[in-house]
Parts: C-alpha cells; sequence; structure tokens
C-alpha cells in the first residue's frame, strides 16, 4: 500500500474499505527494505538464542520474500511471510521450571550414562569425542554464568 500511496494513487484499499488518501507524501531516498537487509540480518544475528521463527509483516512483497530468503539460507532461520487473512497459532513457550526440570533430568541421565561408559572402559576415539563435547558444554555454561 506505500508503493501505491507513493506513486500518487489518490485511494487505497484498506480492509475491504476505500480510503481516500488526503496526504502530502514525501519519499525520503534512505530508508530502503532492500538496503537495510543486512542491519535487520545483524541485528537478528545478535540474539542470544535464535528465535524459532521470524514473521515478516511489513514491507513490500518483494523486499520481504528477499529479506526472509536471506535469513533462511545464509543464517538458517525459520521466517514466514504471511498472507493477508492468515492465522498462525503459536504454542505457548516453555515455563523456566520445565526448563529447568528437563535441565536437571537430562544431566542425571548424562552422568549415569557416562559413568557406566567409564566403569566398562570405551576406545580412545569415543573417549575423545566425549571430552570435546563435555568442554563444549562447559564454554557455553561459563558464557551463561556472564
Amino acid at each position: 500500500m506505500g508503493r501505491q500511496i507513493l506513486d500518487g494513487q489518490k485511494t487505497v484499499r484498506i480492509f475491504g474499505d476505500e480510503i481516500a488518501v488526503k496526504a502530502d507524501i514525501k519519499f525520503i531516498e534512505s530508508y530502503s527494505s532492500h538496503a537495510d537487509q543486512a542491519g535487520l540480518a545483524e541485528w537478528v544475528n545478535s540474539f542470544r538464542k535464535p528465535p524459532q521463527e521470524i514473521f515478516l509483516v511489513h514491507g513490500e512483497p518483494e523486499a520481504s520474500a528477499a529479506l526472509a530468503d536471506l535469513l533462511r539460507t545464509q543464517h538458517g532461520l525459520q521466517v514466514t511471510v504471511p498472507v493477508l487473512q492468515q492465522v498462525v497459532e503459536l504454542p505457548p513457550p516453555e515455563t523456566a521450571a520445565v526448563q529447568e526440570d528437563n535441565i536437571k533430568t537430562l544431566h542425571d541421565s548424562i552422568a549415569a550414562r557416562l559413568q557406566g561408559l567409564l566403569a566398562s572402559g570405551i576406545d580412545n576415539e569415543t573417549r575423545g569425542e566425549i571430552l570435546r563435547g563435555l568442554t563444549d558444554l562447559e564454554h557455553i555454561i561459563n558464557k551463561a554464568g556472564k
């Protein structure tokens, strides 16, 4: 609709109603959804935990599709560009208590399995792989504690 107004259209359709455009429209050259894609992608990458899904709900269709493609291909994100009247049901987020219970359960399970593996003996390759994984986990925990 922004493009229609910018192009001088005297009326636009909003939710099925014909609305007269009674405004003096100015175009600011420095803002562009195409040019700002890199900035938006950088902003999304700055999140400590990447979003599970991104909904692009504003912008011209071509620019939204291009940004969605960029976020999908270069950043591996799930991106939806909804169409008019599309309904999306979002599941409720896990509560912190549920996540904490899951962490404790997983910790106990891993600790028991590691003790069993060490008691029965494991080959050096598997031992090294486990050590690397535990080192990575320790790094994540240290980062979270800062």
